[in-house]
């Protein structure tokens, strides 16, 4: 009965730490694949490919939507086109979104993110990153 109990006890440990596992590589695979295209989009822009790096950004939000730094970049884009209300918009949505998540939020992006929206809404330059964590 005790060997029973123990068998019972250490196959659910090990699919615990299976299916924890599998999550961790889940999440670690989504942040791989939405830096890969911010990045992918960040080069489009570069170029000047904005049409481009809009669907690619909104592609890595898709996968990703608690990435601070897609939404970062990508109202930066948004600003440098001149739709500055897309920006605000693209940044509140993101700023509502991560207040209810429960996986990781990268609290320096969300930072930037927090700040950049600021600016928008008061007329102003956006502070830089080393004066907001000194606050």
């Amino acid at each position: 009965m005790m060997r029973k109990k123990r068998l019972i006890i250490i196959l659910a440990i090990i699919i615990l730490l299976s299916s924890s596992i599998a999550f961790a590589q889940n999440i670690f695979e989504k942040i791989w694949k939405s830096n890969e295209l911010t990045a992918k989009a960040n080069s489009l822009v570069n170029k000047g490919k904005y049409d481009e790096a809009i669907e690619i950004f909104k592609e890595a939000i898709e996968i990703m939507p608690e990435s601070g730094s897609t939404h970062y970049h990508f109202a930066k884009l948004y600003i440098q086109l001149g739709e500055k209300e897309k920006a605000i918009s693209l940044l509140e949505t993101y700023l509502e979104y991560v207040e209810g998540v429960k996986t990781y939020v990268n609290a320096a992006d969300k930072l930037k993110c927090r700040e950049l929206l600021d600016s928008l809404k008061e007329n102003r330059p956006e502070k830089p990153f080393e004066e907001l964590i000194k606050q």
